[in-house]
């Protein structure tokens, strides 16, 4: 069995690691060692019950899961990155390492540290476009140092790298290729998938009350939120039943600050928060999601991790263009509406056509089957597999 050293700075216990790294890790596990090096924030290790459950996951699985507790101090990344190449040349050596598999640029830049001394190829799972998305949260934006650091960086993570790996065709063709003059044979499109499995289909039902949500972190630099208020101000409008949910970390009170809504509509809406373990049945009482982000080339790398899990149970999504490859798979799978503006006329149109949608009786079963064919975690699990025979036999 060939051995896989997974280098990534995100932690399997916090929600991310739950379903975008772990469920990965337990399919390649049936064909290859994996050996996983992770930061696990102390939030996250403070949960028993959880880090129990993962250690019996990776037990089970033959994983090896060596994890650093990830700190926030000025020196703490330099150091946990050093200590990132030291258990991972100890582990390359003990296990005879085939492949370093690297979740992001942190963990890329150790990974080549670790190549030049195993000689062993390194996939940059690059995970978006990192400098674009910082540019877009510092004031001096694309000329701060930082920005033109981590250009730097990527630079050199492309160029050195075996085979890159993006979440969508955007950032390839739309950016990395004309930035780096990129092989294309180098690279391949995963999205953010979903295991289907446990986000089972649940057809929409009749109900002359509709619920429309949102899910993921809202106060942030790329996200609209503007739009957001638009679109539940224009649903409430066009229909005084529906109710609404957003499943956040965020603060409920900061949130709705922000909205800026009427007290009559904050009564509409639940915010809260919720476990991975909580998302499939929390995502079947929906009618359908809305998601709206910054369309800056920040966001041409980008697929939102509930995308994936909301097509699966059956519902469509109403979202912008211009973020990774949404708006092309939307409209050619017909699963959901683009909204094209948040002013009021144009956004009571996109309602108007959301609402024509779900009412149309092959939507349900649309998003589901676009989910299993493209979303899937055994789709994404397969050409990992694909990437690891190429590299391994070059």
């Amino acid at each position: 069995m060939k051995s896989i050293l997974y280098l990534s700075t995100n932690g399997l216990a916090e929600p991310l690691g739950r379903s975008q790294i772990l469920p990965y890790l337990v399919g390649l596990s049936k064909r290859y060692k994996i050996i996983v090096l992770s930061n696990e924030k102390k939030f996250d290790l403070r949960n028993d019950k959880n880090i129990k459950n993962i250690k019996k996951i990776v037990k089970k699985n033959n994983i090896t899961w060596d994890y650093e507790e990830f700190k926030y101090s000025k020196f703490s990344k330099p150091f946990l990155l050093f200590l990132k190449f030291i258990k991972g040349c100890f582990y390359s050596y003990k296990y005879k390492v085939q492949i370093i598999h690297c979740r992001s640029y942190l963990p890329n830049l150790v990974g080549l540290a670790i190549k030049f001394l195993i000689k062993k190829p390194v996939i940059f799972d690059m995970r978006g476009l990192w400098p674009e998305e910082i540019a877009l949260g510092i004031s001096s934006g694309k000329r701060s140092l930082i920005y033109k650091t981590l250009k730097s960086l990527e630079r050199f993570n492309i160029k050195k790298s075996d085979h890159i790996i993006s979440l969508t065709n955007a950032a390839i063709y739309n950016f990395l290729i004309d930035q780096y003059q990129l092989d294309i044979q180098k690279t391949t499109t995963i999205p953010t998938c979903v295991d289907i499995d446990r986000f089972q289909f649940y057809p929409i039902k009749e109900s002359s009350t509709k619920k429309f949500s949102c899910i993921g972190t809202i106060l942030s630099d790329w996200f609209l939120i503007d739009w957001l208020t638009s679109f539940i101000k224009c649903v409430d409008e066009y229909d005084s039943k529906a109710v609404f949910e957003i499943i956040t970390r965020d603060c409920k009170e900061t949130l709705l600050s922000k909205m800026a809504l009427t007290p009559n509509l904050k009564n509409k809406i639940l915010i809260r928060s919720a476990t991975p373990d909580q998302m499939p049945k929390l995502l079947i009482s929906h009618t359908a999601s809305a998601m709206f982000f910054n369309s800056d080339i920040s966001k041409l790398g980008s697929s939102p991790t509930r995308f994936g899990e909301i097509l699966a149970v059956g519902r469509p999504i109403i979202c912008n263009k211009g973020v990774g490859d949404l708006d092309k798979i939307v409209e050619e799978n017909k699963v959901g509406i683009i909204a094209n503006n948040p002013n009021y006329e144009f956004m009571m149109n996109s309602v108007s056509k959301l609402y024509k949608i779900i009412e149309d009786p092959l939507i349900s079963l649309r998003c589901r089957n676009l989910a299993e064919s493209y979303y899937s975690l055994s789709k994404g699990i397969e050409n990992y597999s694909k990437i690891y025979e190429m590299l391994k036999n070059d």
